[in-house]
């Protein structure tokens, strides 16, 4: 049989189930602290303007690729005013969270920002980080750069 994995068993002799991969569709990388610093930041951003970026998280189509739909087929899927959107989109670039992947006439596609999620490899995430402008997150502080510790010479005598 084409395309049937093998069978597994238990110590018994039982049929072990099997599933599937844990994930249905395409995913991203997402970069969990300034995930946080996004959802804690409550004076920044409304609950309707995180849902807005969630939903570009959710529905990015590939690496460095922007979501193909227009403002008012979004607006209908959030079940918001296109009106309403477009400001919680103009919020969110301005923050540089969301960022304009390609215009057609008068509808600008938008991606999240490589800083914030990706699906690509870690050497494409680091090109496309080079760039753009890192984001303006609320509550999300520059991690301290690791150091290497030296060690102490050994002389002689020790």
């Amino acid at each position: 049989m084409a395309g049937s994995r093998a069978q597994r068993f238990d110590a018994d002799g039982n049929a072990v189930r099997q599933t599937h991969f844990g994930y249905a569709g395409s995913y991203s990388t997402v970069d969990n602290t300034r995930m946080n610093g996004i959802a804690e930041g409550v004076e920044a951003l409304t609950d309707r303007e995180c849902r807005v970026l969630l939903w570009f998280v959710a529905n990015m189509p590939g690496p460095d690729l922007p979501v193909e739909k227009s403002g008012p087929e979004i607006a209908r899927r959030l079940k918001m005013d296109p009106k309403v959107l477009k400001r919680h989109v103009d919020k969110l670039s301005g923050m540089r969270l969301l960022l304009p992947g390609k215009t057609i006439g008068r509808y600008t596609f938008w991606k999240v920002t490589p800083y914030l999620c990706s699906q690509a490899g870690a050497a494409e995430q680091r090109d496309a980080i080079k760039a753009w402008n890192p984001p303006e997150i609320p509550q999300w502080v520059e991690p301290e750069p690791k150091t290497r510790k030296t060690r102490a010479k050994k002389t002689e005598g020790e």
